[in-house]
C-alpha cells in the first residue's frame, strides 16, 4: 500500500465504519473495551465530530492514512478485506502505538512521523496497563 496522511473529514465516516467493524474481533486484544455503538455509522459520526471539535480547539489533530488510488480495494489492518469503494484505511487520532506494535510504528515513521516519547502504561486494556510510544508529526 501507498498512501498519505490528510486531516479527518466527516466524509470519512463510511471508511471507518467499515474499518472497525471488520477489524473489530482482531483488534479486540489491543483495544480498550468499547461500546456496540462505537462500531455503528452512529457512533463513528459521533466519534468524528467529537474530535474535529477538539480540533477546531486546538486540542487534537486527528489524521487519516488514505491509500493512494491504484488496482484492487483497499485493506485495512486486520484480517478482512478492507472496503473495496472507499481509500481510507486506517485512523490516527493518537499520534502513538502500544509497544509491541511495532509494524504500526513504521506506519507511523513512513509517513513522517518521529518517535518522541513513551507513556508507561497509559492504555487500561482488560484492567492492565500497557506501555504506548508517542509520535510527532
Amino acid at each position: 500500500m501507498s498512501g498519505r496522511i490528510r486531516l479527518l473529514t466527516v466524509g470519512d465516516v463510511p471508511d471507518l465504519t467499515e474499518l472497525v467493524r471488520v477489524n473489530r474481533q482482531f483488534l479486540a486484544p489491543w483495544s480498550p473495551l468499547a461500546e456496540d455503538a462505537s462500531f455503528t455509522e452512529e457512533g463513528q459520526r459521533a466519534m468524528v465530530e467529537d474530535i474535529l471539535d477538539q480540533h477546531r480547539r486546538g486540542m487534537a489533530f486527528p489524521m487519516v492514512i488514505v491509500d493512494e488510488p491504484g488496482p484492487g480495494p483497499a485493506s485495512g489492518p486486520g484480517p478482512g478485506p478492507g472496503p473495496a469503494s472507499r481509500r481510507v484505511v486506517g485512523r490516527i487520532t493518537l499520534n502513538g502505538t502500544m509497544r509491541h506494535n511495532v509494524r504500526s510504528q513504521r506506519v507511523l515513521e513512513r509517513n513522517g512521523f518521529t518517535r518522541i516519547g513513551v507513556a508507561r502504561e497509559y492504555l487500561k486494556i482488560a484492567g492492565s496497563g500497557r506501555t504506548t510510544y508517542c509520535f510527532s508529526w
